[in-house]
């Protein structure tokens, strides 16, 4: 079987790729991109660390369905990362434009709910949808809204691996498109 690495990564600070390199590319991935670019964020305001391009952004919250819809979201995070949106587009130094912007979440009912919000706030163009609607495609500013799975639906020996994070292809997926 012949098994091909990507190893340099054209779109990512340096900072972002340290972990991800290590644990799925044996430390290999090297970084490409252009300065110019993965460095255009990196003096934001918003940021916690100067030079890391990086928020974690934890929402505690209730994770909902409604009626016998099987898609999950969470009302508390919709807000937030509407706020960051807005942010981005309309206040920042440097603005980003909403083209630019990406928002990757694992459930359609928490895309859905997003997308009501930049709608109402006139960023309907900012694209939405699963780490595999955004394969190969390129974005200055993702963001990640996890809903994460219900806990009462999860055995307790896996309530630190709820919803996307308990995919490792998908924490790889989304670690190839930032």
């Amino acid at each position: 079987m012949v098994v091909t690495k990507l190893v340099y990564n054209y779109r990512s600070h340096e900072a972002l790729l340290a972990l991800p390199s290590r644990l799925f590319y044996s430390g290999e991935q090297c970084v490409w991109a252009q300065r110019a670019v993965v460095d255009s964020l990196c003096h934001w305001s918003r940021l916690p660390t100067k030079g890391f391009p990086l928020i974690f952004n934890g929402v505690r919250g209730i994770e909902m369905r409604e009626g016998n819809n099987s898609s999950w979201f969470k009302p508390g995070e919709v807000v937030p990362v509407m706020l960051y949106c807005c942010q981005l587009d309309k206040k920042l130094y440097n603005p980003v434009a909403a083209n630019d912007i990406s928002i990757i979440t694992p459930y359609r009912k928490q895309s859905e709910k997003i997308h009501v919000l930049l709608h109402r706030v006139g960023l309907s163009n900012i694209k939405l949808g699963s780490v595999e609607e955004f394969q190969g495609q390129e974005f200055l500013v993702i963001i990640l809204s996890t809903v994460t799975f219900p806990s009462f639906l999860c055995p307790t020996q896996f309530l630190p691996l709820q919803g996307l994070w308990s995919i490792p292809f998908s924490i790889q997926g989304i670690h190839s498109e930032i």
